[in-house]
């Protein structure tokens, strides 16, 4: 337990006696020539050795049964190299053979390596200390060459050939729950050396993997404490640890974690100083294989968790080259039910980052998210599908992300339970705005910024969006219905009129048009009309439209005398040159007093008097500015009901309100407010 070698207490310690002064020189000595040997041969047989490391909390057990090992033509002469070999079995289960040539001026080495099921389990307190997991299982095995060179500065060491980690697994120290297992771990092709250091893969493939992803309820990853921290580098900076700690809960109480980590959750740190040309990284292939991976919140309440399975799929050859990237196919199911598939291109190990991925969940079901639903909404989710369209872009530090969401037969529960994360927004109204007549929910969330802003988190962002959507709903909801209908996001919420009258203008009808596709695809939803009237410009409209009226009667009993038949008063067309002679017509049976002659005839007047006349002797009454209001309100309501099939137990006629602050106060009272209920 105190770091010394048991084979060194054979030797019995004394204290060196004191050299003598050394009589002062009084000529140079000739330096001494450093002694020379030779060993022709040396070996061993059907040995056996057992080594316990006592350090360790746990003592460490190795045993080497039946070692084999010879040596031959070992010498200190400079330049010598000697032949040797080595077969071992370890711990029982494990073999290792070695053989090859080294020397020791210089000191160089180039052995061939075959090492087979090699266990992982005699190591473990070693690794107790160092980290959070316990190691159930497992064995290395490796088949290759090393060689070494300590001569030159820096020391060279390489090694090339195949490793291979199996049927691995590792226990959460805290939960004992599996945290890492897989069957097989290989690495083909393998070349790596040190000084330069390169690293070159032929190949990786993993098959039967597992993994469990924890959030814990502190809002972090059971990944990111697999190593235990430093309690040295830890007490060194506490204030470091606060601030993180501080931003960690800043951060889960004003969005909710993505339930994956990565680009999608992790907030990334800014690029780092540059510090010389990183290593040179070479992979030919990566291939997975029947992999899960499960995944629970305990950052919501109640817990949500989420199981992978069947992930299979394969990168492309990757190498560290700027500019380069690796194509990558992955597909599997979620919950055992929901497709799930990742494909594109991407380079994790290149500077500056590449990632041009699609990912896709088809069918998922809803109701697995209640818990999410609940914390953020206040309502869970009683049943539904998701299917999810997702394209992530990074092009240096510049990332640019689609999210195409497909909600179907999302029902949520009645009860609302409230909680500090819940947004104060009414989400069934939104729900009911953006879902159609199929209980169908489209949306596509396109999102864009630089992993250099320590204020990107797309997580949180993406729930931004969300909640802004939700918002637009209630402010802006015709707005909003118009956008998802595909035309354009103007303000549906007005229709206008000419003063006096309500006759619908063209460009009303087109408004009304998209509208009620909208409402017809959303047989949920409630309309309600206020017609409205100013007073002043429609007074004047009314006795423009009445004068108006006047004259096209005029020319409808001409054409009812010559026997042509008349659809109505807005049928009867009235050409430039024959206004003026119905207009007189008009004047004529018009009941006010009017200008006479001498003699007591009408007086001759010219058009604009008459019509000043007509318009000053007619009468608009309040209740014919009601009925105004009453009639366009009618107008919008007929439209929507003929020519959109809307069923006239949606339309509900109401009063106008008083015009408030905002954009509708700057508008014309001659109009029909809408509003969605």
């Amino acid at each position: 337990k105190d770091g010394r070698l048991n084979l060194a207490s054979l030797v019995e310690d004394s204290a060196a006696p004191a050299a003598p002064a050394a009589a002062p020189a009084t000529a140079e000595a000739p330096a001494a020539q450093p002694w020379t040997w030779a060993l022709r041969r040396a070996a061993i047989d059907r040995f056996n050795v057992r080594f316990d490391d006592r350090m360790p909390g746990d003592p460490v057990a190795i045993e080497l049964s039946n070692l084999g090992a010879t040596v031959e033509d070992l010498s200190s002469a400079k330049g010598s190299r000697a032949k040797a070999s080595l077969k071992t079995a370890i711990n029982r289960t494990g073999t290792l053979a070695a053989r090859g040539q080294f020397a020791l001026d210089p000191m160089t080495a180039s052995i061939d390596l075959d090492a087979r099921s090699i266990a992982f389990l005699p190591l473990q307190p070693y690794v107790t200390e160092r980290l959070n997991i316990v190691v159930t299982g497992g064995d290395v095995s490796a088949k290759g060459s090393i060689n070494a060179d300590l001569s030159v500065n820096p020391p060279r060491a390489g090694f090339v050939g195949d490793v291979n980690i199996a049927n691995f697994a590792a226990l959460e120290r805290l939960t004992s729950e599996d945290l890492l297992r897989w069957k097989s771990l290989f690495f083909g092709a393998v070349n790596v050396t040190v000084g330069p250091t390169q690293v070159a893969i032929g190949e990786i493939a993993l098959s039967d993997f597992f993994a469990r992803i924890i959030l814990s309820d502190k809002g972090r990853l059971n990944l990111q404490d697999i190593v235990r921290a430093d309690p040295a580098a830890a007490s060194a900076s506490p204030a470091t640890a606060a601030s993180n700690d501080g931003g960690a809960k800043a951060g889960a109480s004003t969005a909710p974690p993505a339930p994956s980590a990565g680009l999608a959750g992790a907030r990334p740190a800014p690029a780092p100083a540059a510090a010389g040309a990183p290593f040179p990284v070479k992979i030919g292939r990566i291939s997975l294989a029947s992999g899960n991976i499960n995944f629970s919140d305990f950052f919501v309440r109640p817990n949500f968790r989420l199981n992978l399975t069947g992930m299979t799929g394969s990168i492309s050859a990757l190498t560290s080259d700027p500019g380069t990237a690796a194509d990558l196919e992955l597909r599997g199911q979620l919950d055992g039910s929901a497709p799930v598939e990742i494909v594109g291109r991407l380079n994790p190990i290149a500077s500056p980052l590449l990632v041009d991925l699609k990912g896709a969940v088809r069918g998922a079901e809803l109701s697995t998210l209640s818990s999410y639903s609940t914390k953020y909404t206040g309502y869970g989710i009683e049943r539904g599908r998701l299917t999810l369209n997702i394209a992530y872009k990074v092009e240096g530090r510049k990332v640019n992300a689609e999210h195409r969401i497909f909600l179907d037969q999302l029902t949520f529960s009645t009860e609302r339970i409230e909680g500090p994360s819940v947004v104060k927004l009414p989400i069934l109204f939104a729900v009911r705005l953006l879902q159609n007549r199929r209980g169908e929910i489209d949306l596509n969330l396109p999102i864009s910024g630089t992993l250099d802003d320590p204020q990107f988190r797309i997580g949180p962002i993406i729930w931004q969006v969300v909640v802004n959507l939700i918002t637009r709903a209630v402010t802006a909801p015709f707005s909003l219905l118009a956008s998802l209908g595909g035309g354009s996001a103007e303000e549906m919420s007005v229709v206008e009129f000419e003063p006096g009258r309500a006759v619908l203008t063209e460009a009303a009808q087109k408004r009304l048009a998209t509208l009620g596709k909208a409402l017809a695809d959303r047989p949920s939803l409630r309309l309600e009309l206020a017609g409205g009237v100013d007073t002043e410009r429609d007074r004047e409209g009314l006795r423009r439209a009445q004068l108006d009226t006047a004259v096209r009667a005029q020319k409808a009993r001409e054409l009812s005398r010559r026997g042509e038949a008349v659809a109505g008063l807005d049928a009867v067309k009235l050409e430039p040159k024959e206004y003026e002679t119905y207009l007189r017509a008009a004047y004529r049976d018009a009941k006010f007093p009017k200008p006479r002659n001498a003699i007591g005839m009408l007086r001759e007047l010219p058009a604009p008097e008459m019509e000043t006349l007509m318009l000053t002797n007619t009468a608009v009454s309040p209740e014919d500015l009601r009925d105004l209001a009453t009639a366009r309100a009618r107008a919008v309501e007929t439209y929507l009901v003929k020519e959109s099939a809307l069923s006239p137990e949606r339309i509900f006629l109401v009063p106008a309100k008083p015009a408030a602050d905002g954009a509708k106060a700057k508008l014309p009272a001659s109009r029909v407010d809408l509003s969605i209920r």
